[in-house]
């Protein structure tokens, strides 16, 4: 006897699916899968749904894939990808000292982002009433390092010197002035007190910062510029 449809187990499957994809995204790939058992063992689901019983039946490469089909339309999923694919790239690529794995989550979500830009642009250009709502920086650049500084402001100690020691240049330039202005007046005061090393040798300044605060500072004011022309 087939179980009558519920919009509760319905937006719990889905609750649940997009958590599955999100760790899947991330790297972490047996939380994904014991999401995905849970789902599939769960005994409030809508098991009428003959289709979403089957995808659950297939390994976690393929249900991802299979559950990806037909989102691609949502703003929200592109973003909820992008961070999940950066946060599995700094997490368990670099933090963990997997370098492998950090380059092919890192170059997933840049590959990822520009499809998203292309699809924005190209229903702008069919739609031009619509208007632009940037969900997520255009440059890639800006994004990767907006999530890998808010990231290391959540970690330990030891943890932020090991991800940013790890990290190519480009992502620390992003972050090292937020932990300067965070952190380093009360690093550089235990030091003086022999408590620990001062901000400047546990986090090494950039290669190339003046340059990059310039051009930072050149797009700030290029976007107040764009912004006082569309208010006209």
């Amino acid at each position: 006897m087939k179980r009558t449809y519920t919009n509760f187990a319905a937006g719990f499957e889905n609750f649940m699916a997009d958590a599955i994809i999100h760790f899947y995204r991330r790297g972490q790939l047996d939380k994904a899968e014991e999401y995905r058992k849970r789902l599939q063992s769960w005994p409030g689901r809508n098991t009428n749904d003959w289709e979403a019983t089957e995808k659950l039946s297939r390994p976690l490469d393929e249900y991802v894939t299979l559950e990806m089909k037909g989102r691609y339309t949502s703003p929200t999923l592109y973003v909820n990808q992008v961070t999940a694919a950066l946060q599995g790239a700094f997490v368990s690529g670099l933090l963990a000292g997997d370098q492998d794995l950090f380059r092919e989550q890192f170059e997933w979500a840049r590959k990822f982002h520009a499809y998203f830009m292309k699809e924005q642009n190209r229903n702008l250009l069919a739609n031009p009433g619509i208007g632009r709502m940037e969900v997520m920086p255009s440059d890639f650049r800006v994004l990767a390092g907006q999530v890998f500084a808010n990231l290391l402001s959540s970690m330990s100690m030891e943890e932020r010197e090991t991800l940013y020691l790890e990290a190519p240049n480009e992502l620390r330039l992003y972050a090292y002035l937020i932990l300067k202005r965070e952190i380093s007046e009360r690093m550089n005061r235990d030091a003086a007190e022999g408590k620990g090393r001062p901000f400047d040798e546990v986090f090494p300044r950039p290669i190339g910062l003046d340059e990059f605060i310039a051009d930072m500072q050149r797009q700030r004011e290029a976007k107040q510029q764009d912004f006082k022309v569309d208010v006209k």
